[in-house]
């Protein structure tokens, strides 16, 4: 006998907390048959956005929504300070410690001091830079003592020289794909920082890039980098390990100076020790 032509009566998608189903009926007999679908589990909460700026009378609202279902959570935030860092950039940063960064283009180098945001600097937990930001400015983060995670907008091809010199709360980096030229001193000095990713368009470590980080025990190198700078490593105290690609034909003079726990660099295949 033919087989049932079943068609799709009712649905309810499943959500994190709760389950679904589909209810299926036969479009000759009328037989009827339910699809069980579970639910996802917890929401999976994506980062905070802001919806509506705020001012400094009036609060703006966030929200974060979640990766699996139509969930979301709103909030409000109260806005401690904003301005200009670019032709085209604006900052805002928000009661909540969160230093946004939208607009288009480059952030402005700065020397010592000079950033629109030095004297809230304490007060900076978290770096947001939008997509369209495409180059962190010279020292634009320095000295950002309490500032732990930095959220890379998908459009940074370039991150000045000293951009997070001395940030002492940073304890993990993730330099994106995009990101092709670091400058020198970049993260000098961040005692804290323990892991670092690089992306796939760097192609050289610049001079003492991570010079100072006394917590970072070791590192990876990809195989798209050519060239070593000086001091790139020097002073790290807590370093035992790193590996060096073989594609790497340039080392600067003492790369790892003063690094009295380095056991192995180089790579697994024999080259520099």
């Amino acid at each position: 006998r033919p087989a049932h032509d079943l068609i799709v009566a009712e649905e309810k998608k499943p959500t994190c907390l709760e389950d679904g189903y589909i209810y299926y009926v036969c479009n000759r007999c009328g037989y009827s048959i339910a699809e069980f679908l579970p639910k996802f589990g917890d929401h999976v909460l994506g980062d905070w956005y802001t919806v509506t700026d705020g001012t400094q009378n009036d609060p703006g609202e966030s929200r974060r929504d979640c990766a699996n279902c139509d969930y979301s959570e709103t909030g409000t935030f109260t806005t401690v300070a904003s301005g200009i860092c670019g032709l085209t950039a604006e900052w805002v940063l928000k009661g909540t410690g969160e230093l946004w960064v939208y607009g288009s283009g480059k952030i402005f180098d700065y020397d010592y001091s000079s950033q629109p945001w030095y004297k809230y600097r304490a007060a900076i937990s978290s770096v947001y830079l939008e997509d369209s930001i495409t180059y962190i400015g010279r020292r634009a983060f320095e000295k950002c003592s309490n500032l732990t995670s930095v959220h890379f907008g998908n459009g940074i091809t370039e991150i000045g020289s000293s951009a997070f010199y001395d940030c002492i709360g940073l304890a993990d980096i993730v330099i994106p794909d995009m990101v092709t030229t670091i400058g020198e001193y970049t993260f000098m000095y961040c005692t804290e920082l323990r892991n670092v990713q690089f992306g796939s368009g760097i192609r050289s470590i610049p001079a003492r890039i991570f010079s100072g980080c006394t917590s970072l025990r070791s590192i990876s190198i990809p195989d798209t980098i050519t060239s070593i700078g000086y001091e790139a490593f020097s002073e790290c105290a807590e370093l035992e390990y790193v590996s060096i690609p073989v594609t790497v034909s340039e080392m600067g003079s003492s790369v790892f100076r003063n690094c009295p726990a380095l056991c192995t660099a180089g790579p697994a295949g024999g080259g520099y020790n």
